[in-house]
């Protein structure tokens, strides 16, 4: 995501051409859908997108919420999501590079926190659940939406991916030892794509939903 860092994928430079993947649209847009039907939203919440990249997520949930900070660790990613919310003129996004495993909590408090397609690059998930959980405000909301457990072949480059997915189960436990409550998974979406080997597999993707 930073150009000195080897072991992250470099997504500013994938940043222009992020949104012309039909499928991966396709698949953001889903997961945003399922994340709105399953928690409580309304106007006067605030909300973080963690690994909003170029704001897929955030876009969809913005009328939904009274405001959401668009985080991400990748400088090009959120310069096209500014660039499309000074066209839309949309104020209520606001754009924020930050790094949950290596950069200070910022002092504000969120509401509902939503991460989709962004926990398989976290090096360390519990202590990242640690922070989430202290983020956010009493009774607050979480949703991460991300890949069951695969045998990597989602990702064509692997640089900057931790995990080859997640198993419902450990990930669940994970949650309640970091203190959340209520944690459920559902699945979100299926998509078919090739594999490594050229092969049409297919993927299945969860969500988690908790409250603090």
């Amino acid at each position: 995501m930073h150009d000195h860092d080897p072991g992250k994928r470099d997504f500013d430079r994938a940043a222009a051409e992020w949104e012309r993947n039909e499928a991966r649209v396709r698949m953001t847009t889903a997961l945003a859908d399922a994340v709105t039907a399953r928690l409580t939203l309304s106007r006067n919440l605030v909300a973080m997108d963690y690994g909003a990249g170029t704001g897929l997520v955030s876009l969809r949930i913005q009328p939904l919420v009274g405001r959401i900070v668009a985080a991400d660790t990748s400088p090009g990613m959120l310069a096209v999501l500014e660039e499309k919310l000074a066209e839309a003129g949309l104020e209520n996004i606001a754009v924020q590079l930050w790094n949950i495993e290596t950069d200070p909590l910022p002092e504000e408090r969120f509401d509902v926190i939503i991460s989709t397609m962004t926990f398989h690059h976290l090096k360390e998930v519990s202590p990242a659940l640690g922070r989430f959980h202290e983020l956010l405000t009493p009774g607050g909301q979480i949703a991460v939406a991300d890949l069951d457990s695969e045998a990597g072949d989602f990702h064509g480059d692997p640089t900057g991916v931790w995990h080859f997915g997640f198993d419902r189960v450990l990930l669940r436990k994970q949650f309640e030892e970091a203190g959340f409550r209520r944690v459920r998974t559902e699945t979100a979406y299926r998509l078919g794509r090739p594999g490594a080997d050229g092969k049409l597999k297919e993927f299945s993707l969860f969500l988690l939903t908790a409250i603090k």
